[in-house]
């Protein structure tokens, strides 16, 4: 149902709303055994990038089915993380862009943190 990006290949969704029945057979992630999630595809060997196009003609590409844990998608240079900082709990509540984010292990403990920054200021430290 999810393309290499892990999001809907069309016309899956579309197709499905169509059906009378649905038999989904799973398939097993190449890297650990569990449970498929997606489609990795691989060119040369490393993970493709996010803006490729769904569909490449001609291309030396793999396919491997991975879990969550170990489906990766490469982005291109851009150092903008797709994560939101939300604020507020009423009506006025929104949401603003995260221009870097940082994760950082803790040494003495198996917590990690990721501090989100704005304009080059730290936003929040979340553990």
């Amino acid at each position: 149902d999810l393309d290499f990006k892990a999001e809907p290949f069309h016309p899956m969704p579309e197709l499905l709303t169509y059906a009378d029945s649905i038999i989904k057979l799973k398939a097993i992630c190449m890297v650990c055994g569990k449970e498929a999630y997606a489609s990795q595809r691989l060119i040369n060997g490393e993970p493709a990038f996010r803006d490729d196009p769904i569909v490449m003609v001609g291309a030396s590409e793999n396919y491997e089915a991975r879990c969550r844990r170990h489906h990766i998608v490469k982005d291109r240079g851009d150092q903008r993380a797709k994560i939101y900082f939300l604020f507020g709990t009423d009506i006025n509540a929104g949401k603003e862009e995260v221009e870097k984010y940082i994760q950082t292990k803790n040494p003495n403990s198996k917590t990690k943190t990721i501090s989100i920054f704005k304009n080059d200021e730290t936003v929040i430290d979340l553990r």
